[in-house]
């Protein structure tokens, strides 16, 4: 379960893989500069969750 509503749902075309799908979606609908300051976003949380805890 999710903590929130989503705003969109998609269905995956059949045939496409979900991975294809997501990135052709957000390709769409953001510019490069926003899917880089996505992927920052993206890395620097996991950083966050592999640092070591002390």
């Amino acid at each position: 379960m999710i903590a929130c509503t989503p705003l969109d749902t998609w269905a995956v075309p059949e045939g496409e893989s979900v991975a294809a799908f997501k990135d052709r979606v957000l390709r769409e609908r953001y510019t490069p500069q926003e899917l880089e300051r996505r992927e920052a976003f993206i890395q620097g949380v996991g950083r966050l969750f592999l640092a070591p805890s002390g």
